[in-house]
């Protein structure tokens, strides 16, 4: 039983969360970087 969890966790951490961040949080991260070097170039 530990064994199953230990390895479901860790491909869930490898897969299924960075396809969740390039699905839904992909449009805030680049918004992000764009205000941040904005605001580097006013500076």
């Amino acid at each position: 039983m530990i064994l199953g969890g230990l390895i479901s966790s860790t491909l869930l951490d490898f897969f299924v969360h960075p396809a969740l961040f390039w699905c839904f949080g992909r449009g805030q991260a680049e918004r992000a970087m764009i205000d941040t070097a904005d605001d580097a170039d006013l500076r």
